[in-house]
């Protein structure tokens, strides 16, 4: 993804210094620069490289007839570029800025602008040229760089030492522009290579106050963006990140930052080795509710079964057992479109829809009688007093209605289990996934609804999880 900076300040503060200094910077690192000048004070220019101890002077100048791309070509033809830096930006021509652009963009490279004097007006440029406007206004900026430092620009020689005044600008992609300062020991940061190794180590690091998962999170974020596999993450620890790829991680990262669940921010979550697209508006699927999709499956067994669930979400219940039973179909319900729309497209990429027929309802609505085998649900379940204390990024960020099951979070079984009575056959199963604290209640609610041989079945971290009965009304 393309960048371009500008650095500025008031005339005769340094700016040609700080760009030369750019390029020692680039080219101590063995990295190619182009540096391009649109004046001829060249006089001016070679008194600072002489200061600085540096032998690089102007690589070319422009005049308002150049074309910025073919001379850009040119050079390429010779060896790779790794930055192109621009001195007295004021002086190129506003075709010649469009071409700069259209350079950043074809070579994904950063374009560094200096020389925007505060006394320069923008009488005729064209209104495309907004990027040069925000620049423009540096003076309404903050000069407090991301770290908590005075934001610098302008370089001198101090005992020696190169140091920076004044303020920057970075300014991101032309059609969505952003802006910030920046110190000159940040700027130089966040030009500076990043390993895959140590981008990793970074990222957990940020995350380690805000997620009990830093560690899990920082690889499936990174192993999203770069589109790796677990085995690349590892194998591949020199990989050295892109700008672009830097940047799409920490978007992510500031996410997760937020609280936002990392389910979302990477669009998926495994479910029994499957992957199911999940996002905003649909239950996130958890790894308890396996016990549900084993218990059925092993009751199912080759079976030509047809069976109902109430409450689909993301599809990880039928869809799983639609892949372990051959011979299964399922019918589905949800009364959110949001969950039947994840649903379905879950149902395609795992190659189950021809067996699963997916619709929107509110528990069981105008369904035949005696139609099924059995019926799943992993309702809503959470009671009042324990929904206001659930952890922020399942409260703030899942849907409430997914969650809530009412005072006693018993609301929904009672609803199932009383309509459930009318569809499901003689002898057929009724399955729940339930609270940990749950199972002698929904226990007794089959009881009471001439179900029997009624067990409550506990989990790896023996809780309660599951709650399976059969009808028998006779």
């Amino acid at each position: 993804m393309a960048k371009l900076y500008f650095r500025h300040g008031a005339m005769n503060s340094g700016k040609s210094t700080a760009l030369l200094q750019v390029a020692y910077n680039y080219e101590e690192r063995g990295m190619d620069v182009f540096l391009i000048k649109p004046s001829l004070d060249l006089k001016a220019n070679d008194q600072i490289s002489s200061r600085l101890g540096m032998t690089r002077t102007v690589d070319r100048l422009v005049s308002k007839d150049d074309n910025i791309i073919a001379m850009i070509d040119e050079r390429l033809a010779e060896q790779k570029i790794a930055c192109i830096l621009v001195d007295e930006v004021q002086f190129l021509e506003p075709k010649q800025i469009d071409e700069l652009f259209e350079i950043a963009v074809k070579m994904s490279i950063p374009v560094i602008c200096y020389g925007l004097r505060t006394d320069f007006k923008m009488e005729g440029f064209p209104a495309s040229q907004r990027l040069l406007l925000i620049a423009h206004a540096i003076e309404e900026l903050k000069t407090i760089c991301r770290c908590g430092k005075k934001a610098t620009v302008n370089g001198r020689k101090v005992n020696g030492e190169f140091v920076f005044e004044g303020s920057q600008i970075a300014i991101d992609e032309f059609n969505d522009v952003t802006y910030e300062s920046l110190c000159a020991a940040c700027y130089f940061k966040m030009r500076e290579e990043h390993k895959l190794a140590d981008f990793l180590k970074e990222s957990i690091q940020r995350l380690e106050n805000s997620s009990m998962t830093a560690s899990l999170d920082a690889k499936l974020i990174i192993k999203k963006v770069l589109n790796f596999t677990d085995t690349e993450l590892i194998t591949k620890s020199d990989y050295v990140l892109s700008h672009s790829q830097v940047k799409a991680c920490d978007k992510l990262i500031e996410r997760r930052l937020n609280k936002e669940p990392i389910a979302y921010i990477i669009g998926s979550k495994g479910f029994m080795n499957y992957d199911f697209e999940v996002g905003e508006g649909v239950l996130i699927p958890r790894p308890e509710t396996e016990l549900l999709v084993e218990v059925l499956s092993q009751l199912i067994k080759d079976n030509s079964f047809k069976g109902l669930e109430v409450g689909v979400g993301s599809g990880c219940i039928s869809i799983s057992l639609l892949k372990k039973c051959p011979n299964l179909h399922m019918r589905a319900s949800d009364v959110s479109e949001v969950a039947v729309e994840y649903a379905c497209k879950n149902a395609e990429n795992l190659a189950v829809k021809d067996r699963l027929d997916i619709f929107k309802a509110d528990i069981i609505d105008g369904m035949p009688k005696d139609e099924y085998d059995f019926i799943v649900s992993n309702p809503p379940y959470i009671a009042e007093a324990e929904y206001q204390m659930l952890m922020q990024d399942v409260k703030d960020y899942e849907p409430m209605a997914a969650l809530y099951g009412g005072k006693d979070g018993l609301y929904y079984y009672r609803k199932i289990i009383a309509a459930a009575k009318s569809v499901l056959k003689q002898q057929g199963i009724i399955a729940f996934e339930i609270g940990f604290d749950q199972g002698e209640s929904v226990k007794e609610l089959l009881e009471k609804n001439s179900y029997e041989n009624v067990e409550v079945l506990q989990d790896l971290a023996g809780k309660d999880r599951v709650v399976i009965g059969v009808k028998n009304d006779k």
